[in-house]
């Protein structure tokens, strides 16, 4: 989360009047409901009104802007373009951003707007303004069962103000002590939060927080952020850390990290919820085929009858329902049921065509059901591919499979997918000047077995179980380098836990599978090695 206090609001405002004041609007662009950028010439002032990402900065990603412009764009357009930034200023020591501009119409008057930005979480907006504070539009249209403030076009705008919240510069020693034996600092002081509370301990830690200098930070566990903030702070220590030069490089890298999380999330949850669905779906089919094999199980006591009347054929008499006949199958008397209407010798028919008839539907069932068990596995495949993905290069790659399995429908334009398929990233670490490369899906196993490595290369792949095809570049690789391969090998598999067993061959022993699907190979002359993980 984006984590920045009242009081710390004045070290973005400071930043961004360094890059843009004095400068005018060139471009308006409204990306959708909640987004918007004003573009200084090359500078993008970008505003993000997301209930969990209310912020602003100098945006340094380019983002496409809409074929059709919002309403909220036009009519900023109408007043701001061209206009000259000459101020910005915080409201008391509250989280909003009061951006003051100047534009000379046509008739040569100077007229004053505020563009007024809340950032309040689920309440965060925008407010256009004349100078007199007077709102011209908003971003989000507020309605009157929530518009507690009186915030409607027309009408003058209602500062928010944290009721009986005391100034943080004014406070005596005597009154921080006094708030700070009985409740959170947070709560009776205006502008400060929870961080700023838990790491002032003393009257000088307080006045020490309040006048911190910016040194905009990312704060890390196990590689994955979880606090960017304005300021450092002695709590949060313990954490990994990457410091940035400003405050929007460090915004920059954080929200194009968390887009990017969040859409590797989405993509992930979405494909696995396909192959989840397809696998579910198998499974029924495979207890469709086993109940039909139970059913047609029996097909030989068809042949058996038949054979036992072809035995006894003489003895069947015109228009009889049944005959009782030794069965010299099982050394016992049956009685087979016969069709008055049809000679002895079409009734015999009957019993070898339903014979014929069910052994073919069983024969067919037991070859679907090998196809359907193959299907699954190449399933589980993909399901363990998608769940170790940790880019969108992965998962993109994944996703072109998917679409070429016909798991997934087409979405893009036929043209830019036959770009992308000529693309393929395979990953690789060194070891002792030995390269050794991984596939993080089936299309890039495929390449690196048969395409990529030579007859000689070592091939590693864990035992009986989904995972990456492992390829050591160079011939006479010592044992730790062939361990460091059988570790990656592990690590991109379906087990994260336990005693786990990798083989290990030349790749000229290692065959694709006739007809089968991607990645999909027989290997031989193979040691192997154990591990635990």
């Amino acid at each position: 989360m984006i984590y920045f206090e009242g009081i710390h609001l004045k070290l973005l405002i400071d930043e961004l009047k360094s890059i843009i004041l004095n400068k005018k609007i060139t471009k308006i662009v409204q990306y959708d409901k909640l987004n918007i950028s004003l573009f200084f010439n090359k500078n993008n002032l970008f505003f993000s009104a997301l209930p969990n990402l209310s912020i602003c900065y100098i945006n340094a990603n380019k983002d496409n802007a809409p074929k059709e412009q919002l309403n909220f764009a036009l009519i900023l357009k109408k007043n701001l373009l061209g206009a000259t930034l000459i101020d910005i200023l915080q409201y008391n020591f509250e989280r909003i951003m009061i951006f003051k501009f100047e534009k000379i119409d046509e008739l040569g008057k100077k007229n004053i707007y505020n563009l007024i930005f809340e950032m309040m979480g689920k309440h965060s907006n925008i407010f256009l303004c004349d100078n007199k504070l007077k709102i011209i539009n908003s971003l989000k249209p507020l309605f009157l069962e929530e518009n507690k403030r009186n915030l409607f076009n027309g009408s003058d705008f209602e500062f928010f103000t944290s009721n009986n919240k005391l100034s943080p510069f004014d406070i005596s020693e005597e009154q921080y002590n006094k708030i700070k034996e009985q409740y959170n600092l947070h709560k009776y002081i205006s502008g400060i939060g929870k961080l700023t509370s838990i790491n002032s301990n003393s009257y000088n830690e307080f006045i020490k927080n309040l006048n911190k200098r910016k040194s905009p930070i990312l704060y890390k566990e196990n590689n994955e952020i979880k606090i960017a903030s304005f300021v450092r702070y002695q709590s949060l220590e313990s954490f990994e850390k990457q410091s940035f030069n400003s405050i929007s490089d460090m915004l920059n890298n954080y929200i194009s990290t968390t887009i990017s999380s969040v859409k590797i999330n989405k993509l992930k949850q979405n494909y696995l919820k396909v192959i989840t669905n397809k696998i579910k779906k198998n499974n029924n089919i495979i207890k469709n085929i086993i109940k039909e094999k139970e059913k047609y199980s029996d097909y030989e006591k068809y042949k058996n009858i038949g054979d036992i009347l072809a035995a006894n054929l003489y003895s069947i008499k015109p228009y009889q329902k049944n005959i009782e006949l030794f069965d010299f199958y099982n050394n016992q008397n049956i009685t087979i049921h016969l069709d008055e209407n049809l000679t002895p010798q079409e009734n015999l028919n009957i019993y070898y065509k339903k014979y014929n008839k069910l052994k073919k539907k069983l024969e067919y069932n037991i070859i679907r059901e090998e196809e359907i068990k193959k299907e699954l596995e190449y399933l589980f495949t993909l399901k363990n591919f998608i769940v170790l993905a940790d880019n969108l290069n992965t998962l993109i790659s994944i996703e072109d499979e998917l679409i070429e399995q016909n798991i997934l429908k087409r979405k893009i334009k036929k043209n830019n997918r036959k770009k992308r398929k000529n693309t393929i990233n395979i990953e690789y670490i060194i070891v002792d000047n030995f390269k050794i490369y991984f596939g993080k899906n089936n299309k890039e196993n495929e390449y690196i077995t048969f395409k990529l490595a030579d007859k000689n290369d070592i091939w590693l792949h864990i035992k009986d179980i989904p995972g990456s095809h492992v390829i050591i570049k160079g011939e006479n690789p010592s044992e730790n380098i062939i361990l460091e391969a059988a570790k990656i090998a592990a690590k991109y598999s379906k087990i994260n836990s336990g005693n786990i067993t990798i083989d290990y061959t030349q790749k000229k022993y290692v065959k694709k599978i006739p007809n089968s699907k991607p990645g999909f190979v027989t290997y031989s002359n193979f040691k192997s090695i154990f591990l635990k993980i």
